[in-house]
């Protein structure tokens, strides 16, 4: 009969977090835990700790780890990769449940944080769209288009094909820079006028453009860019 060892990492973890000692940015001990708990490897989890420590500063970046990276590791775990993508989704799911029953609006903090967990760490771009009611309720939020680590291919009439299906009055446009700049560039300012020309077509306002980086974020509205 096999006898379970002590992790004392983990165990270190739980007493600090009961003692009110933790500290989030413990990186060594945060890392060496979620490897502890998630990888199947057990026998080399120093060396992936160690591995993963020199590749990633947060454990934000580390569970948005891509598939490629993992593979360069050359690390035999799929366990332990699809235990860090079932953490973001927990992650995003987390920060989307914390929005504002209905109007979604009253609290811009809240739309932020979730937009930051969903995007901020992405390696490419990637566009979004967030579907709104007349009460600004959030119908839905959708991924239209991931792209390079500078561009993503945005299309106004699938974005007004959706509006229609989903029964939208409003939109919120939000897309990441994986540069770290937050500044509006002229394609992302030209494209923005597009999608607004094609929803007012069909009587869909555009509330804001945000663009996510991973420290910093832009308001299209705030800088007076959205057409009125």
């Amino acid at each position: 009969m096999a006898i379970l060892k002590k992790d004392y990492s983990i165990e270190t973890l739980l007493d600090k977090m009961d003692s009110g000692e933790f500290n989030a940015e413990d990186k060594t001990l945060l890392f060496r835990c979620v490897v502890r708990l998630f990888s199947q490897n057990k026998k080399n989890s120093e060396k992936l700790t160690t591995l993963l420590l020199a590749k990633f500063d947060t454990l934000a970046e580390l569970i948005c780890i891509t598939r490629s990276e993992w593979k360069s590791f050359n690390f035999k775990d799929d366990q332990f990769y699809c235990s860090l993508v079932l953490l973001k989704e927990f992650a995003q799911r987390f920060y989307q449940a914390s929005l504002p029953i209905g109007d979604v609006l009253q609290n811009e903090d809240l739309l932020i944080a979730y937009l930051v967990t969903c995007m901020a760490r992405e390696r490419v771009e990637q566009f979004r769209v967030l579907f709104l009611d007349k009460k600004n309720t959030l119908i839905l939020d959708e991924i239209q288009g991931k792209g390079t680590v500078n561009q993503t291919p945005v299309y106004p009439r699938e974005i007004a094909r959706r509006c229609l299906e989903l029964k939208a009055t409003s939109v919120i446009l939000a897309h990441n820079h994986p540069s770290g700049s937050s500044v509006p560039s002229k394609p992302d300012i030209l494209m923005t006028q597009k999608v607004q020309q094609a929803l007012n077509l069909i009587k869909v306002k555009v509330i804001d453009h945000y663009i996510i980086a991973r420290t910093t974020h832009s308001s299209f509205r705030e800088l007076g860019l959205l057409e009125l």
